[in-house]
């Protein structure tokens, strides 16, 4: 049986604040985007869309960070972290893989991953980025794009209809 490591924290949300005592602060955690079409600003790319399975020029951007928390138990050592998203249209082949971040752990420690991403996506429809250390899977991180629509509008918590 594994003693470690163990993920405490998989998940998206729109902003990251980390004090000076590296206490993490996650400011609108999302699994939804409402995109109306392409968006203007793709600065700050940490990743970028080179796999010859999207055709099609980039219609959506979506911009948001990945936080993955993890807590060391017992396990002393460094680990080989990787993020891969699939999407609903291939989801056995994935259409981005980040490079391998060694992580270390110390015993009874914690480790925090933010990682700011902007993806320019052709389709609508669910992805989600699979998490592995060394090879094995650990975390999986769903999250839907989807257009916006006077029906979706409408249907939003808050939103009135004219």
């Amino acid at each position: 049986m594994s003693s470690g490591p163990h993920v405490r924290a998989a998940l998206l949300c729109e902003r990251v604040l980390e004090e000076t005592d590296r206490v993490p602060s996650l400011i609108r955690v999302i699994d939804r985007f409402l995109v109306s079409g392409l968006a203007a600003s793709m600065s700050g790319n940490l990743y970028t869309i080179t796999s010859p399975l999207i055709i099609a020029p980039p219609q959506y951007v979506v911009s948001f960070f990945l936080f993955l928390a993890f807590a060391s138990g017992d396990f002393v050592g460094r680990k080989s972290l990787r993020i891969a998203l699939f999407s609903e249209a291939t989801p056995d082949a994935p259409q981005l893989e980040g490079g391998v971040q060694e992580v270390a752990f110390i015993k009874d420690g914690g480790v925090n991953i933010i990682q700011g991403v902007t993806l320019p996506l052709a389709t609508l429809g669910r992805y989600w980025f699979d998490v592995t250390l060394d090879g094995v899977h650990v975390a999986r991180v769903p999250f839907r794009v989807d257009a916006v629509t006077p029906e979706l509008t409408a249907a939003l918590p808050g939103t009135a209809t004219p």
